[in-house]
C-alpha cells in the first residue's frame, strides 16, 4: 500500500549580514498537501522536521547575501527496525528577490 507523502512550500526572508547559523531568518509556511503533525512534544513533529531541513539547507548551500527564497519540501523517511524515522528533503528552491544595495 503506498501512502502519499506531504509536500510543503514554505519562503524564507533574511536580510543582509544576518546570521544563518544562529537562525536569523524568517520561515513563512505557504502551503501543504495533508495535514502536518504540530504536536509531538519529543520533537519530531513536521514543524520541527521541516526547520531543521530548512536549516540544514540554509548553512550548507552558498545562499544569496540577502533575499527571499521558496523551498518546496517533500515527506521522507527510512525504517531502523521497527521504527520509522520521518524528515523533509528539499525538491527545489527558488529565489525570489535578492536587495541588491
Amino acid at each position: 500500500m503506498e501512502t502519499t507523502k506531504t509536500k510543503v512550500t514554505v519562503q524564507v526572508d533574511y536580510e543582509k549580514g544576518a546570521k544563518i547559523r544562529d537562525k536569523e531568518y524568517n520561515v513563512n509556511l505557504l502551503s501543504f498537501t495533508a495535514p502536518l503533525d504540530i504536536g509531538q512534544p519529543s520533537g519530531m513533529d513536521d514543524v520541527t522536521l521541516i526547520n531543521e531541513a530548512i536549516y540544514e539547507y540554509m548553512v550548507a548551500e552558498k545562499i544569496p547575501p540577502q533575499g527571499f527564497l521558496n523551498i518546496f519540501l517533500v515527506e521522507d523517511g527510512e525504517f531502523e527496525d521497527v521504527f520509522f524515522n520521518k524528515y523533509f528533503t528539499i525538491e527545489a528552491v527558488e529565489i525570489l528577490r535578492t536587495n541588491k544595495q
